[in-house]
């Protein structure tokens, strides 16, 4: 099994580290990162806090690669599209209904990972993001003609369906 080193580069800074298993890789996610160093950082681990909407604070971190949101009760993510950055978006488990119709501004987006998020069909917009290398879409309710033009249109892309 290859590790996979997610959540790159935090700068000079301690904080403790989790693997995870993700379809066969071991992920290494940095957790625990207190608001004064996260700033410093590319990625954060928000997973499992109850979220409603995301923190404002999000907004200004520019420079953010990955993001984990796992398991919270958000309903948009609208906030997250103006971090060109990002290169992870892991939403697994939130009450989405729908991935943004702007999720294409996410230009060098590689994973996208909406496993379990009440969603019924994909946006236009996800077709455009050519730098995406995987998707998981496992657990909703998308039809299988929208899987099969998700992987027409973008044959880079590993597209996840079937989850345990």
């Amino acid at each position: 099994m290859k590790t996979i080193t997610l959540c790159l580069l935090l700068l000079n800074f301690s904080c403790s580290k989790e693997y995870y298993d993700y379809h066969g890789e071991k992920i290494l996610i940095y957790k625990k990162i207190d608001h004064s160093t996260y700033l410093k950082g590319k990625g954060i681990d928000l997973s499992n806090n109850g979220l409603t909407k995301l923190p404002k604070e999000i907004e200004k971190m520019k420079n953010l690669l990955f993001i984990n949101l796992r398991n919270n009760s958000l309903h948009s993510i609208n906030s997250l599209l103006s971090l060109k950055n990002i290169r992870v978006l892991i939403l697994d488990e939130n009450p989405l209904g729908q991935i943004p119709p702007s999720i294409d501004s996410l230009t060098d987006l590689e994973v996208l990972s909406v496993r379990a998020c009440h969603l019924s069909t994909l946006p236009s917009s996800l077709f455009r993001l050519k730098n995406l290398k995987t998707i998981v879409l496992g657990g909703n309710q998308i039809p299988d003609h929208l899987i099969q033009e998700l992987k027409e249109q973008l044959p880079q892309c590993k597209v996840i369906v079937n989850v345990d």
